[in-house]
């Protein structure tokens, strides 16, 4: 697309910046009233034309002036390759597509959310991902096991247990351990609470 190529008339050598340059918008002027039209000046060619240039060279491209979507070549071979869609943000791999905060927002959505409250997860940026499930508390004293809402890829890497409701009072106020895995998880219990209790498991692996 640029290159210095022009009808006729081109000279062999690059123009010098003007001396007394003239600063400020374009106009088409007005001859009644004797405001004359802005010249741009071989100077303005050549600096569009230069700056255009370099952005194609610097891509490892050379310039041609017969194919017009070169300009467009050459900022994609530098990483910008237009704009994410929903599915490309939320596959989270992509390293030359551009987010708008639209598009940053869906790449919480889809397959990485489900914000069902008895069991589900976040997938979040760069791998990590938090997850949840509720367990009924009535099984005694002892322990279980209740698989992870979905698999981490890669490990659990922590645990935690919550009251659910958090305002709710246990029966035998039950000491809970939680052992993560990348699969599932075990619960146990000391001092087991009665049927009816809950507790929301919070799991964070990645």
């Amino acid at each position: 697309m640029v290159d210095r190529v022009y009808e006729r008339n081109a000279s062999g050598s690059a123009p010098q910046p003007p001396a007394d340059p003239s600063v400020g918008y374009p106009t088409n002027g007005n001859p009644s009233g004797g405001v004359p039209a802005t010249m741009p000046g071989a100077w303005w060619f050549h600096m569009i034309t230069e700056s255009l240039r370099k952005v194609i060279e610097d891509a490892g491209l050379g310039p041609d002036h017969t194919n017009l979507g070169q300009f467009l070549e050459a900022l994609q071979a530098q990483g910008l390759g237009g704009y994410a869609d929903a599915a490309e943000a939320q596959a989270l791999s992509s390293l030359t597509k551009l987010l708008t905060p639209g598009r940053l927002a869906d790449a919480f959505k889809g397959g990485n959310q489900s914000l069902v409250r008895s069991a589900g997860h976040q997938i979040l940026p760069g791998g990590l991902i938090l997850q949840w499930r509720q367990v009924p508390l009535g099984f005694g004293e002892g322990s279980e096991s209740h698989s992870n809402p979905i698999a981490f890829p890669n490990g659990a890497l922590a645990a935690f247990a919550i009251k659910d409701p958090v305002s709710a009072t246990l029966s035998n106020t039950p000491r809970v351990s939680i052992t993560p895995g990348q699969a599932s998880f075990v619960i146990g219990i000391v001092n087991g609470a009665t049927a009816g209790n809950q507790m929301t498991v919070i799991l964070i692996g990645h």
